[in-house]
């Protein structure tokens, strides 16, 4: 019998929400997205929430929407979303990467669930976490055993096991804020669903954006955002570092306003439309027109004249992702699997080429491609706005162990479904 169940994504981005629903197929670990839907709202910036009532009103709509989608192309009216996987970012996100000990003194006996666990609490215990933040994600990156590094001990033999945990912490304000938003979100929908699970947006993106042979060789994922700049360093396959810059495309499309003394909107086209990272000097003359700000008279101008504009803006942005990569340590063993970019503001035109010239490695657009795990129609695939709130929906799949399962619970109280199997375990050992 094929057992399938809805998942939502909910991207929680820069004055925007984006939402994917998908249809996930338990035997064979696909996702498919069926319907996908995003929403404006100035009351959320940076992925942080600044008015509740309007920021819920906002995310109801983004999940009603793309549910609907959903059910004009597929069967799902009335099926339960069994969970909704809340993609978050900002730059008062914090990375910690720790190691974590354990001993596995009988050398007759495989190692097991117990002592992983135990090197985990060991690293989680190093987490120096601030008295205002909460731990939003962690993810066992590494394991070692006896000097040789593992994909994943528990039934090998061994006797010194370490383990990698790359973790994030939010600040507690922002993600009471965002619960709450959720939670009316959710009441005003009237959906049935399971529960909500916090994610960090920039990890749900690499892992279906980055190949293995990527992450492998060691890259860079850089998510350019409205107003954030979201960098995850991937080094012989595990993350070495992850940060947010506060800077972003959308400052980009103000300055284009200021500058042509435009509406938003008319900026914003222009910029997607003829905002380029460089041009090239065949094409500083040529001339486009666009709206003037009385919405009605329309206007020429050069392309130079859009150059003197954009090209500045990207010139700080690539300096703020060098200082980054200088002062954090990211070192250059990005350069052999280079630069991957996402993100709307890597929709700009010759915006690889910068990258290019920048930092002297090999660059791509990361787009989603159908895969054996995920299929999505080819527009939505195309529309990198989409892609974390797909990598959301994506990454449910995650085994139930705690290998490879990266939706931990953000408050650190166990979830209902962890309480229920809790009381079964110690009403088993009873007897």
């Amino acid at each position: 019998m094929e057992r399938r169940f809805l998942v939502a994504g909910v991207d929680i981005g820069s004055g925007q929400v984006c939402c994917a629903i998908g249809s996930c197929d338990c035997d064979s670990r696909k996702s498919e997205i069926l319907g996908v839907a995003k929403v404006a709202c100035e009351e959320i910036e940076s992925g942080s929430i600044d008015t509740i009532p309007r920021s819920a009103d906002t995310i109801k709509m983004a999940l009603k929407t793309a549910l609907e989608s959903a059910e004009k192309k597929s069967d799902v009216q009335g099926v339960v979303i069994q969970s909704v996987i809340v993609a978050v970012r900002g730059s008062k996100i914090q990375f910690h990467n720790l190691h974590g000990k354990s001993i596995n003194n009988n050398s007759e006996l495989e190692i097991g669930e117990d002592h992983i666990k135990t090197a985990l609490e060991d690293a989680e215990y190093k987490i120096k976490i601030e008295q205002n933040h909460d731990i939003l994600q962690k993810i066992p990156s590494r394991y070692i055993i006896d000097g040789q590094r593992k994909k994943y001990p528990v039934g090998l033999f061994g006797r010194d096991i370490e383990v990698s945990l790359s973790a994030v912490t939010i600040p507690n304000s922002d993600n009471r804020n965002m619960q709450k938003a959720m939670q009316q979100a959710m009441q005003q929908a009237s959906f049935l669903y399971s529960d909500n699970k916090y994610v960090y947006g920039y990890w749900s993106v690499s892992d279906v954006i980055l190949t293995k042979e990527e992450k492998d060789l060691s890259c860079l994922l850089v998510d350019i955002g409205g107003s954030t700049i979201g960098l995850v360093n991937y080094v012989d396959g595990t993350i070495k570092n992850s940060d947010e810059i506060p800077d972003g495309s959308d400052k980009i499309s103000r300055d284009i306003q200021k500058y042509f003394k435009i509406s938003a909107e008319t900026a914003r086209k222009i910029k997607e439309e003829h905002g380029a990272a460089f041009v090239s000097s065949d094409l500083k003359d040529a001339e486009f027109s666009f709206v003037a700000a009385n919405g009605k008279t329309f206007k020429r101008t050069r392309f130079e004249l859009i150059d003197n504009v954009i090209r500045p803006k990207v010139d700080i942005i690539l300096q703020e992702i060098a200082n980054v990569i200088e002062t954090k340590k990211y070192g250059d063993s990005f350069l052999t699997g280079g630069i991957v970019l996402t993100g709307g503001g890597s929709k700009l035109n010759s915006i690889v080429e910068a990258f290019e010239a920048a930092f002297k490695c090999s660059v791509r657009l990361g787009y989603l491609s159908a895969s054996p795990t995920l299929d999505a129609p080819h527009d939505v695939m195309a529309d990198m706005s989409y892609t974390t709130a797909i990598g959301a929906v994506a990454g449910y799949f995650c085994d139930n162990s705690i290998s490879d399962c990266r939706y931990v619970p953000n408050s650190g109280r166990l979830a209902a479904s962890d309480i229920i199997a809790s009381f079964f375990k110690k009403i088993k050992e009873l007897f």
